[in-house]
């Protein structure tokens, strides 16, 4: 037969205020990794998003500094060349 062992009120006291400050803090960190995973998510959503964007408008801005190439290329031929005094 075991003998019980009794343990001072103050003990019994600290250590439930003890397991409540646990419990307390373990759930703050619970919100806080829900909170820090719906902003990743988000986060990856906006990425895609913008490299989906990023890709269709690729070919677009590759035509446009082509012609832009070209252009400049044609005005530096008509232009007279600049005499340094």
């Amino acid at each position: 037969m075991k003998k019980s062992v009794k343990q001072p009120a103050g003990l019994v006291k600290s250590s439930k205020s003890i397991a409540r400050s646990l419990a307390f803090v373990g759930s703050v960190v619970s919100v806080g990794a829900v909170v820090v995973s719906a902003v990743g998510g988000l986060f990856a959503y906006k990425l895609y998003r913008t490299l989906s964007a990023a890709q269709k408008a690729l070919p677009k801005m590759e035509r446009a500094a082509e012609l832009y190439i070209a252009q400049s290329a044609r005005e530096g031929e008509d232009a007279s060349p600049r005499l340094d005094p």
